[in-house]
């Protein structure tokens, strides 16, 4: 099956934007969403200046000129203060440099003053996740056929996550149709990926805290440290919005994860915890009995 990215027509919008007229690219999104692909894609045949994470750290950022634009990947790994204020100074001094920044968390504060002036684009999760169009491109450039009741299926399993399509057309490359059965062989795919990818790289205390709180659609500080029994709940969440994308704004001081993440969290916790270990968080934060056994 030939691989194929798709570029969504508004991304390559804001690209020939942030050529033109501004200095930073920043994507930030979870795993799976394509920001490596879609940025190599955009940059083709163009002279860029590959960083990854904490290796760009030892980079010599102020000696090498034979680049235009810099692409840095993995840039939540990228943490020093020091570090970041170095790449801030750099884009402030070569006006003539672009930089396409790849991350799983949010800009840190440096980089939000470019944005404040105009010189940085944001792009999302919501800005990558795949429509119907999307889809079919994914499924004609793989040599697919594909139905617009399978398109449509597709859309309404995936949530429009772009590994869950890709593994998707992966799964119906020999020629199977969409089915329940295509659907629950793509699921898994995608949880096993997470708990590679994501879950397994994180600290214990930090899976068991994100466990705990995925019953949970939304969430308060108040409600992290009651589920959860840690009195660092605060200093946690401000690490997971910062280095990660699973949480998100749900009001001024709720939370919750996103889509494509908590049904991975509670099918981790079905495996893990037993159900009297479920049933003891819901009576922490007094869910009567009736809702803790939907769990």
């Amino acid at each position: 099956m030939t691989k194929k990215t798709v570029i969504k027509p508004e991304i390559s919008q804001k690209f020939q934007e942030f050529l033109k007229n501004e200095r930073i690219l920043f994507f930030s999104a979870p795993c799976g969403f394509g920001k490596t692909a879609v940025a190599q894609a955009l940059l083709e045949g163009r002279r860029v200046w590959k960083l990854e994470g904490e290796s760009a750290r030892g980079a010599d950022l102020e000696t090498k000129k034979d680049w235009d634009i810099l692409l840095m990947e993995d840039f939540q790994l990228f943490q020093e203060e020091e570090d970041q204020q170095a790449l801030c100074a750099l884009i402030r001094r070569s006006p003539d440099k672009r930089f396409v920044i790849l991350s799983r968390g949010s800009p840190p504060g440096c980089l939000m003053a470019f944005q404040y002036a105009g010189l940085m684009t944001v792009i999302g999760p919501k800005d990558l996740l795949f429509d119907r169009e999307d889809i079919r491109q994914l499924f004609d450039a793989s040599g697919l056929p594909v139905t617009d009741g399978e398109i449509a299926g597709i859309l309404k399993e995936s949530i429009g996550y772009p590994l869950g399509v890709a593994i998707t057309a992966q799964n119906m490359s020999s020629g199977a149709r969409f089915s329940q059965e295509i659907v629950g062989r793509s699921y898994q795919e995608v949880y096993r990926y997470f708990e590679t990818a994501i879950y397994q790289r994180l600290d214990l205390p930090y899976r068991r805290f994100l466990l705990e709180l995925s019953p949970f659609e939304s969430f308060n500080l108040e409600m992290a440290r009651m589920v959860s029994g840690n009195a660092h709940a605060g200093e946690m969440l401000d690490w997971l919005q910062r280095n990660t994308s699973m949480l998100q704004y749900d009001g001024v001081l709720h939370f919750r994860f996103w889509e494509q993440f908590r049904p991975f969290l509670l099918w981790e916790m079905g495996r893990e915890y037993p159900p009297e270990r479920k049933r003891a968080l819901m009576v922490r934060v007094h869910i009567p009995p009736f809702q803790s056994s939907m769990l």
